[in-house]
């Protein structure tokens, strides 16, 4: 207390008395500081300088498609008829689905198993049906093809958006030929994905998809090979694995088979699937995913 009243005698000309007495009460306090904001991890941020999902969906980009003409992508168009038939039944599937799952997550038991293409044929035969918007979102930032096979700007995309280097609107992408298809690229690839994964604006980010969209596509790295697949599962809906005969290491298929959440996972996709033998030569009969080489598109008109 000492050095409290030598310093109050010293400051007797700059403070009145009843200062010093409060200021020996401890009643003087300076002006409050108002709270710094924080993210996630405790440090301290700056407020964003806009809303980043501000009118995402009606100021997007509308961008064509430039799909390959051999390419198996979005086989609605005729040349690939028998898979356009089975995304059709998966799609019908999906919709009746006894709890409507909103938000699907495709994954795969390893590398290749045909998930992207997967991903992207079911979302385009979703937004095919009735007038609902539907978002693809690639959520395998180490190895996106989704936009590769679209003919799509990889960047901007999700990473940017979940880092705040761009408002939503910047990276989402309207599709020219389906008008309700919406496709959110990985954007650049980043050092540590599950980061950008495990923080407050991914999960805006889902409620938002959530009140948007009818339906949520999230292209998902492979099953359990990164914690990017376990935060992305962890918002979904539903999880559908893909699976490619005589391709697909077993043991792998089986421990994703046993670790998937039953209450999410709705079913198995069978990828490249070879027609059975008793029914070569019938028509109306075709394998899942046709792997012969189509007659080449002169002008795609996706069909209903």
């Amino acid at each position: 207390m000492s050095k409290l009243f030598e310093a109050l005698k010293r400051g007797d000309d700059l403070l009145s008395e009843a200062e010093r007495e409060s200021l020996l009460e401890g009643h003087i306090q300076s002006d409050p500081m108002p709270p710094m904001p924080t993210t996630d991890a405790g440090s301290v941020s700056s407020t964003p300088k806009q809303d980043l999902f501000q009118g995402a969906v009606t100021s997007t980009r509308t961008v064509p498609l430039q799909v390959s003409p051999i390419s198996p992508i979005l086989p609605f168009d005729g040349t690939h008829w028998g898979a356009g038939e089975q995304y059709r039944l998966l799609r019908t599937k999906i919709r009746q689905h006894p709890k409507s799952p909103q938000i699907v997550v495709v994954t795969s038991a390893s590398p290749s198993d045909g998930k992207s293409v997967t991903a992207i044929n079911l979302a385009g035969a979703l937004a095919l049906k009735g007038e609902a918007r539907v978002l693809l979102m690639d959520g395998d930032f180490r190895r996106s093809t989704t936009c590769a096979q679209l003919g799509l700007p990889q960047e901007p995309g999700l990473a940017e958006v979940l880092n705040g280097n761009c408002a939503l609107h910047e990276a989402l992408i309207q599709t020219e030929q389906i008008p309700n298809l919406y496709i959110l690229s990985s954007g650049r690839a980043v050092a540590n994905p599950a980061e950008l994964l495990d923080c407050s604006p991914w999960h805006a980010l889902i409620r938002f998809s959530r009140a948007e969209f009818e339906y949520i596509i999230i292209d998902c790295p492979p099953f359990g090979c990164l914690a990017d697949y376990d935060l992305i599962q962890a918002v979904c809906d539903a999880t559908i694995l893909v699976v490619r005969p005589d391709y697909t290491n077993r043991r792998l298929c089986f421990n994703a088979l046993a670790s998937i959440p039953k209450d999410k996972l709705i079913g198995v996709v069978m990828n490249c699937v070879e027609e059975w033998f008793l029914n070569k030569g019938r028509t109306g009969y075709y394998g899942y995913y046709d792997k012969a080489p189509a007659a080449p598109r002169k002008a795609p008109i996706w069909q209903k």
